[in-house]
């Protein structure tokens, strides 16, 4: 079965995320249209489209080739980065408010059903944390580890790491086996999760 197959049959039982799968499908677009407008730039002969939309091209014809594959695969580099990081900062949105109506909730249920006056209303109330608290996406990761399977925890742990590479300059950290539709599929199925 492959990929395409498996993404139908998640979007048909309700898997994927619609704003995720946006984002996913928005970036693929910009993708597509990097390797159409590699194609074209290789098979302009004067040079012309390459000149009209800022593509570094050498005049000698095997260097053109490879100055041109060389800078579409640092901008398909881009792409895939920016759609990591878009990817990941739309899980934060929807989990960050999920947790603050949560938490809202909570404080609501404790107010109501315990008495100020009782010495156990500001131990419990302790224990509520705030979407203050858990404003990080390694927050979640701890309070997620061990409540989802190992395997998923471990897809969530590498693209917390891969996102923090990539915003923070890939001054640390490694790049990343996973796939844009790995992370779709791996933060879907978490929103799944957390409901």
């Amino acid at each position: 079965m492959d990929r395409s197959s498996i993404r139908r049959k998640e979007k048909k039982a309700g898997i994927l995320d619609p704003e995720l799968e946006s984002c996913y499908n928005n970036h693929l677009v910009l993708f597509n249209l990097l390797i159409s407008a590699e194609r074209r730039a290789i098979a302009d002969k004067s040079g012309k489209f390459s000149r009209a939309h800022g593509i570094p091209s050498p005049d000698e014809k095997r260097k053109k080739r490879e100055k041109i594959e060389s800078y579409f695969e640092s901008l398909r580099k881009q792409v895939i980065d920016s759609a990591f990081v878009e990817m990941t900062a739309t899980f934060e949105r929807i989990v960050f408010t999920k947790i603050g109506n949560a938490t809202g909730l909570t404080r609501k249920i404790v107010r109501e059903h315990y008495d100020r006056e009782k010495p156990f209303h500001i131990a419990i109330s302790s224990f509520i944390k705030s979407s203050d608290e858990i404003n990080r996406l390694s927050s979640l990761y701890n309070i997620l580890q061990g409540r989802i399977p190992n395997q998923l925890s471990d897809k969530f742990e590498e693209i917390i790491n891969y996102r923090n590479r990539v915003t923070h300059g890939r001054r640390f950290g490694e790049d990343t086996h996973l796939t844009l539709q790995d992370v779709l599929e791996t933060l879907s199925r978490i929103l799944k999760m957390i409901g």
